[in-house]
């Protein structure tokens, strides 16, 4: 029994002659620009929390104290 070689092209599917573009078409990147995420500053402690904790003076500097 013989296993018919492939080559890695025809793996990844179809060839085309032409240089491979590696940006995005205009629709994806409109919908890269209209896609609703969640907020990255949402584990970040709130303001209203910052202000509450006290400050303490140290050898360094001054920081305040996040119990």
């Amino acid at each position: 029994m013989t296993v018919p070689e492939s080559s890695p092209d025809s793996a990844a599917g179809p060839t085309t002659d032409g240089p491979r573009s590696t940006s995005l078409s205009t629709d994806a990147a409109r919908q890269l620009a209209t896609t609703k995420s969640e907020p990255q500053m949402q584990a970040i402690t709130s303001r209203w929390l910052l202000k509450m904790l006290p400050w303490v003076d140290v050898k360094g500097g001054t920081y305040r104290v996040n119990r």
